[in-house]
């Protein structure tokens, strides 16, 4: 993490997760992470704007991640036998499932990008964020295939991408109306939030 006079901060991070459930050839994923901000409103030539009251801060925001979901299920790496009937008084065995080699980590990519304002002194605020993520090599669970393999389908499987995007907006207020009840103070504020996702 870095921050220069509270202006602009930046911060990068990044981890290695291992997981048993795939396999020595896909056991490691890293995951790095970084995001950044802008106090606009910290600037010199913002004084003029804050002293008029009407934009008292302002800020940018961006973040980008790189996220992985691990397998759920154990040993599917691994070719495993069950017992059969036996064959003229010997024991037997056959395959019980079809070893995946090639299972992998499920991974996304998100980035955001995100403005704030308060305005009349901060009795208004503002927060809108427009995001964007893509989900790869999504895991899938009792993926069917063609019976003549012998089996009817695989634990699991790699396959499809998904892709989410969109933006929120919300709007506070605080202290609308204030006045004195029973002898106590009541002010009343307001939250309001839209949004879209695709």
């Amino acid at each position: 993490h870095y921050s220069y006079k509270s202006k602009y901060s930046v911060t990068f991070t990044t981890r290695s997760d291992g997981t048993t459930r795939t396999g020595n050839a896909k056991k490691w994923g890293t995951f790095p992470a970084a995001s950044a901000r802008w106090n606009v409103s910290d600037e010199k030539w913002f004084d003029n704007i804050r002293e008029s009251g009407l934009l008292t801060m302002a800020g940018f925001t961006a973040s980008w991640g790189f996220t992985g979901n691990a397998p759920g299920g154990d040993d599917m790496f691994r070719s495993r036998y069950s017992s059969g009937n036996a064959y003229m008084g010997l024991s037997t065995i056959y395959p019980a499932n079809i070893r995946l080699s090639d299972f992998q980590w499920e991974e996304k990519t998100e980035w955001n990008f995100g403005l704030n304002l308060g305005m009349f002194n901060d009795k208004l605020t503002a927060n809108i964020n427009f995001y964007h993520s893509t989900s790869d090599k999504l895991i899938n669970n009792n993926y069917p295939i063609p019976t003549s393999s012998g089996f009817s389908g695989l634990n699991a499987v790699n396959d499809g991408k998904m892709m989410n995007e969109g933006w929120d907006l919300s709007i506070s207020a605080g202290r609308i109306y204030t006045t004195r009840l029973a002898g106590k103070d009541f002010s009343l504020g307001a939250n309001v939030n839209f949004g879209d996702n695709t």
